[in-house]
This record gives C-alpha cells, sequence and structure tokens, in this order.
C-alpha cells in the first residue's frame, strides 16, 4: 500500500500539487534569501571562509559531542548491520543473521570493516571509535567545501549561517552516531555541490568544465546513491533533469552521457555481485513516510 497516494486521478493530482508547491516554496525562499545575502554582503572569500579555518571550527565543535559520549552511539540499523555483517546468531530464538540490502550493504561492509581493524587493534570500543573518526572526518571535509562554496556564491552572511548550522548539534549528533544516514546527508551535500557547480559553469559560459568535474559529479553519484536505497531515485532523476538543461543551454552532453552510463554499469555490477553472494535485495522505493501510511491503512481499515 505504499503508493497508494498514487491510485486514482484525485490521489495523483493531490500529489503533484504537493509536490509542486513545496518545491516553489522552496527554490523561492532561497532564492529571496541568496539575493539579500549578495546585496548586503561586502566580503571577500578569501579573507575569511578559509579551508583550514573552517575545517577546524567543524571538528571543535563536534569534538565537544563526541568527547561526551565516546567511544560513539550505534543506532538500531547500524546494530542489525553488524549483526548481518558477522553473521550473528541468537540462540534462544533460534534466528541467525543473513546479509541483506535492506540497509545498504555497501554501508554494512564499509562500517563492518572498519569495526573489524578498530576491534583487532585493540577492542571493540576503539572499533566503534574508528568508524565514527571516520565519518567524522569525510562529513567535516564536506560540509568544509560547502561552506566555502556558499560564501563565495552568496556572501558573507550566508556563509556564517551555514557554519553555524553544520557545526551546531545538528550535525554533531549525526557525527557522534554510527548509522548510514550519517554520511548519506554528506555525500547528498557533495553530490548537490557538484550538481550546482556544473550547472553554474553552463550559466558562466566563460568558465570551461573540465572533466574532472564530471568525474568527480559521477563518484559522488555513485556514493550518495549507495547510502540509501531511495536516493538511486534521487540521482538518476537529477541527472536527467540536468541533462535537459544541458540541452537546454546547447552545451556538448558527451561526458554527462558518459557519466550515466558509467553510473548505470556500475550501479548493474554491484547489483550482480550482491545476486551471486546471495545478499537479499532491498527496496529502492524505501520512504520514510511509508511506516506511517501502512499504519493509516491498517487502522482504516480495521475501524470499517
Amino acid at each position: 500500500m505504499g503508493t497508494y497516494y498514487l491510485h486514482g486521478i484525485g490521489n495523483i493530482l493531490i500529489t503533484i500539487l504537493a509536490i509542486l508547491g513545496w518545491t516553489i516554496t522552496f527554490a523561492g525562499a532561497l532564492a529571496l534569501c541568496s539575493f539579500g545575502c549578495q546585496k548586503y554582503s561586502n566580503y571577500s572569500e578569501k579573507a575569511f571562509f578559509k579551508f583550514k579555518s573552517v575545517f577546524l571550527v567543524i571538528l571543535i565543535s563536534w569534538s565537544l559531542v563526541i568527547v561526551f559520549f565516546l567511544p560513539g552511539q550505534v543506532s538500531w540499523d547500524a546494530l542489525k548491520q553488524f549483526c548481518e555483517f558477522e553473521g550473528k546468531r541468537v540462540a534462544n530464538l533460534e534466528f541467525t543473521y543473513i546479509p541483506t540490502n535492506h540497509n545498504p550493504w555497501f554501508v554494512t561492509l564499509i562500517i563492518g570493516n572498519i569495526f573489524n581493524v578498530g576491534n583487532k587493534l585493540l577492542n571493540p570500543n576503539f572499533g566503534v571509535f574508528l568508524v565514527i573518526l571516520f565519518q567524522t572526518l569525510i562529513s567535516a571535509f564536506i560540509y568544509t567545501k560547502v561552506v566555502q562554496f556558499v560564501g563565495q556564491k552568496s556572501g558573507k552572511i550566508m556563509g556564517i549561517i551555514s557554519l553555524v548550522i553544520f557545526a551546531s548539534p545538528i550535525f554533531s549528533s549525526y557525527a557522534v552516531t554510527i548509522d548510514k544516514s550519517t554520511l548519506y546527508y554528506a555525500f547528498c551535500a557533495a553530490f548537490y555541490l557538484c550538481y550546482v557547480k556544473i550547472i553554474v559553469g553552463v550559466k558562466n559560459k566563460h568558465k570551461v568544465l573540465h572533466t574532472n568535474d564530471y568525474l568527480l559529479y559521477l563518484l559522488t553519484m555513485l556514493l550518495f546513491s549507495q547510502f540509501r536505497n531511495d536516493a538511486l531515485y534521487i540521482s538518476i532523476i537529477s541527472t536527467l533533469i540536468l541533462l535537459v538543461f544541458l540541452v537546454y543551454k546547447h552545451m556538448n552532453i558527451t561526458r554527462l552521457l558518459f557519466v550515466l552510463l558509467a553510473f548505470a554499469a556500475i550501479i548493474c555490477s554491484w547489483k550482480a555481485y550482491m545476486q551471486k553472494n546471495n545478499i537479499i535485495p532491498g527496496a529502492s522505493s524505501e520512504a520514510l513516510t511509508i511506516p506511517t501510511r501502512q499504519i493509516s491503512y491498517v487502522y482504516f481499515k480495521q475501524s470499517k
């Protein structure tokens, strides 16, 4: 019943209206913020948003939370992933965890192997800490790049606001928790940072887009799509929209087509690997609202 909102012309129209409404609302709000900050900000990127400074601010801010929760927290999903990675057996339930892609197996392999390294070097707590350190450094690096870009394009005010947001407990609480969402949000930011840079390069035709820009886009697209199953749809749809934009601007689309073909080849190869190794597939249509909709369906059905 997860796609009930697409059944019937009435539900489809309401769904389209909701999507368009939020799209216009967010686009308008962001455009207004960007215009205001650019108009009232006289700021030079080199004078303030240096990589080392921003990176250290984020790390120091996060470390206050990380130290308090040492060696780190493990979410329910991550605990399940560790059990699947180790093939753990629960004797009193006569149940053995088997590998699944419900929580992406790609993520399970990463956190499982990093944990094993720390466990062998010292103990399980050190294994947990190594995973926390790994995702903290990657996330802080990506968010630093985002702050620099925002400061450059939208001015000092927006740069400071973005720095405050990324350095806040909102993101440090993810950094200190082993969960697929921690790096998912970071790679989402990295993917759309590369996405926006290509759009800016296309709009400013004097700026030449290099092959490295597209290779980096491919890399972030792959990582983003592998940290949540439904991110596969997001990355493909976003790239197709970007392709249409390039055609509209009469730009060469050869490199972006190569990105799409390479992405498809790598994803198909990964799916073949999982099938060969008997990894139970997960649904790419997984969404946060599905449990709520399922509960609502059961409730209304029983109330009748």
